[in-house]
């Protein structure tokens, strides 16, 4: 009984263990189904896989489970999983409709319309398979068309049918190249560039793809935060790819230069911005670095018209750096360079129109101008201004331009204007007019000269005339007035005192107390070169000089030594009295230009570009043929003079002799090397050009003013440089604490946050940067970097100038008294006239 039994158990025990079992595994795959389900729901897509996935491991031949996952996958994007899924359906379930309608949907997505046809074949014909069929029809159609329309470059009907076959396929990239092709043909490049752009998603590791697009982006449409994620995103595939870690190191460093110059150029240095953009004789800029990647990227890509915004940046900060350092033909270049990439630029098309208009030439100026307030939408007041003064200008030159017809430029000063007035007057005086003219002509000739000169000499007119207005044209809306009529009644050359007779060619003017003379020509008693001090009206001085005493000025003419032989005497004249004649006067001109030449062949010798063994001897050759020639001299200055023992004992013959004797020492002793020659002495031949001084009293009295004014100012000049000591000092103190940065144990000096040695690591080492921008001079070689070292060099600027400033008023004012004290004084001993006028004392100025 035992037996039967035991073999009973042991058949049952195996049916309820596989009954368990297959009870365990139907409960798995549904809990995973409905976890999927609801990860789905809620959209978790990636849990909802990983459930799905545990459910077919579960159950694989579960078509739903499947079913399910592909679509969890279409929800992400992924479309080659989801056909895997569908096509896994259609193994166990052969010709389920929903399966073959989706994987058809996803293959025309795809643009693989053969195997879309293959799917809705096998599916009852209704109205969605109806369209899904007549898409892939229409898709198949455009896209033959594009071909065509491509290679025919018909780019508008490539572009057209191109964008139909993408909204039916939009994950196949051949249309959209095409598409980026067309665009390209098109000049569109943007577009293109967005098309080839979303290329490189659907396929990620095309290298070649991602590296074009980047060059574009940086080098074209100058986008560099694109430019360098695509780059990485190519090294992100291939970390050694060689072509993709060249271009991200040439863009790194590309915008780190073109971060300097915008940094330099906020900082107010434009000089240091432009040479780095620009570049220098010995150094390349940042321009010169972009035309051979640009021309290897429109050659690779075979297109000629592509953008070069990169270059539109660099050429608008080197237009913008010219205008601030107002340096026209910089202007010129590149502001005409931005205009070839941009027509309406407003800020080129402003500088330059500003250009044209300080040229006169207003044409040019009105037509900038005009672009440049259209471009700006009419809204620009600055630009309105300037156009309306252009426009205005140029409506006045076409009538008449007191500026052409003094021949000046129309930022010429007083002086020049009176010059040019003079040179006119001279050239147009009826007394004096020898061309072919009728006496009519020329008298209207020298009234529109005098007419002009009214004008520009007066500041108030000038000012109208420079605005656009004419004073003297009625149509202006100034007061008419007789073209003839200059302070001289009818008489239209009142401005010359002598009236028509003889034209003296004197203009007095009482408040400058100077009087011009001009001899008749043939005349040799004046000649025209020199200006002679005439007279001055006893009445009618009105001068803050008449509030301060005179001092005593000795006009002492040179004496002539009594010397009795012809010859020497005539070679004392030559040498040393160059107002004796116009041949002693040409002899002093050459000898002090030789003197000139010689010091300034001495300085290009120290330059270490012109050095060399065969530049030395030619310094040399050169040098030894000038003291030959200047011996020649001082030996016949020698000669000629009366006492040649005192001639001897001179400063200035003493200084050269000793070179000389120097000179002909190195020559002597060959074992000397030239860098032991005492060349330094040749500049003290420069000492002698000091002499000829005594021959203008115009510079003695300039200097005896200047040493009597200095005098006069002593106690504002001792508490300017007492300030301007305190001041070194105290700011010095201060930015050396504020910039000297952290000790460096191993370079053994103070270092800044990049590691470099500081520029203020002592107060002394300050003293400098403090005195440039006290006195307002601002090398820029030392600049600090913190912002409390900029906070402190404010106050430092504002001290400066007031320093300076306020004694300068006092100087400015001693020396205005002094002057014309002077020369009253030497107006009244010239003409004879008193040294003292009533009610005012006498004795020096102290």
């Amino acid at each position: 009984m035992k037996s039967p039994k035991r073999l009973l158990f042991a058949f049952i025990i195996p049916f309820f263990l596989s009954n368990h079992v297959s009870g365990s595994e139907e409960r798995g795959a549904k809990y995973y189904l409905q976890e999927g389900n609801q990860y789905l729901l809620s959209g978790k897509y990636n849990d909802a896989i990983l459930s799905y996935d545990a459910a077919i491991q579960y159950d694989p031949n579960d078509y739903i489970s499947y079913y399910k996952r592909a679509t969890a996958y279409l929800s992400l994007g992924k479309t080659n999983p989801a056909i895997d899924d569908f096509s896994k359906i259609l193994t166990l379930k052969p010709g389920f409709k929903q399966a073959l309608l989706e994987r058809a949907k996803l293959y025309l997505a795809d643009g693989e319309y053969k195997l879309a046809k293959q799917d809705l074949e096998g599916v009852s014909q209704d109205d969605s398979t109806k369209l899904l069929l007549s898409s892939i029809s229409e898709a198949e159609k455009s896209s033959q068309i594009a071909q065509e329309s491509f290679s025919h470059q018909q780019y508008d009907q490539c572009i057209q049918h191109a964008t139909r076959v993408i909204q039916i396929s939009p994950q196949r990239s051949q249309w959209r190249t095409l598409r980026a092709q067309c665009h390209f043909g098109k000049g569109e490049i943007e577009e293109a560039v967005n098309d080839l752009t979303r290329v490189s998603y659907l396929n990620p590791s095309d290298q070649e793809l991602i590296l074009q697009l980047a060059k574009l982006n940086f080098y074209s449409l100058y986008e560099p935060d694109r430019a360098t994620a695509q780059v990485k995103q190519c090294l992100h595939y291939d970390p050694e790819h060689k072509p993709c870690k060249s271009l991200f190191r040439q863009i790194k460093r590309l915008q780190k230069d073109l971060q300097k110059v915008v940094d330099a150029k906020q900082q107010q240095r434009f000089a240091t911005a432009f040479n780095t953009l620009v570049g220098t004789s010995t150094k390349k800029g940042l321009v010169s670095e972009l035309d051979e990647p640009f021309n290897a990227l429109k050659t690779e890509m075979k297109i000629e018209n592509l953008p070069k915004r990169l270059h539109l940046t660099c050429y608008e900060l080197a237009c913008q750096l010219s205008a601030e350092q107002k340096d026209s033909e910089r202007i010129d270049t590149w502001c005409s360079a931005v205009l070839k990439i941009n027509p309406d630029h407003p800020d080129a098309l402003t500088h330059l129109g500003e250009l044209k208009l300080n040229n006169n030439d207003f044409e040019g100026a009105v037509h900038y101008l005009e672009k440049a307030y259209e471009a700006n939408g009419q809204q620009d007041h600055r630009i309105r201004q300037l156009l309306n003064r252009a426009q205005q200008l140029l409506r006045q030159s076409k009538k008449r331009d007191y500026y052409k017809i003094l021949d000046v430029s129309r930022d010429a000063d007083p002086r020049t204007i009176k010059k040019a007035y003079r040179k006119k007057a001279y050239e147009w005086h009826p007394d004096k007019y020898s061309g072919n003219l009728d006496k009519d002509q020329v008298e209207s000739k020298m009234a529109e000269i005098n007419q002009a000169y009214e004008v520009l000499s007066d500041p108030a007119k000038r000012e109208q005339f420079d605005n656009g207005f004419d004073p003297f044209d009625p149509e202006a809306g100034a007061h008419q007035q007789n073209p003839f009529n200059f302070h001289g009644g009818d008489n239209p050359f009142a401005h010359f005192a002598g009236g028509g007779h003889g034209f003296p060619f004197e203009e007095t003017e009482p408040l400058q107390a100077e009087t011009i003379e001009m001899a008749e020509p043939g005349s040799h008693q004046s000649p025209p070169l020199y200006r002679k001090l005439g007279r001055i009206a006893e009445e009618g001085w009105t001068s803050v000089a008449n509030l301060v005493t005179h001092p005593p000025i000795e006009d002492t003419e040179p004496t002539i030594p009594e010397i009795k032989n012809d010859l020497k005497r005539k070679l004392y004249l030559l040498l040393e009295e160059p107002s004796s004649s116009h041949s002693a006067f040409w002899t002093n001109v050459i000898v002090s230009l030789l003197i000139v030449f010689s010091a300034v062949t001495t300085t290009i010798e120290t330059i270490p570009t012109f050095r060399s063994a065969k530049s030395n001897r030619v310094w040399f050759q050169l040098e030894s043929a000038m003291v030959a020639l200047f011996t020649l001299e001082y030996l016949l200055r020698m000669f000629a003079h009366s006492d040649s023992l005192r001639m001897l004992k001179r400063f200035f013959l003493c200084k050269e002799k000793r070179y000389r004797r120097t000179i002909f020492d190195t020559i002597s002793y060959s074992s000397i090397t030239y860098e032991f020659r005492f060349t330094i002495l040749r500049l003290f031949r420069l000492l002698r050009l000091f002499k000829s001084y005594k021959y203008s009293n115009t510079i003695v009295m300039t200097i005896e003013v200047m040493m009597m004014a200095f005098r006069r100012s002593g106690d504002a000049l001792s508490a300017l440089f007492f300030f301007t000591v305190t001041c070194v000092v105290l700011f010095s103190t201060l930015l050396y604490f504020a910039e000297r940065g952290i000790w460096d144990e191993t370079l053994q000096t103070f270092v800044d946050s990049e590691g470099a040695p500081s520029s203020f690591d002592s107060i002394p080492a300050a003293f400098w940067f403090v005195l440039v921008t006290i006195t307002t001079t601002g090398y820029g070689d030392m600049v600090p970097t913190t912002f409390i070292g900029k906070l402190i060099t404010f106050p430092a600027m504002m001290f400066g100038v007031l320093l300076i400033a306020l004694p300068s008023i006092i100087v400015g004012r001693n020396f205005t008294i002094v002057w014309e004290s002077m020369r009253q004084r030497q107006f009244s001993n010239s003409n004879g006239l008193s040294d003292l006028q009533p009610g005012r004392p006498s004795g020096k100025i102290d």
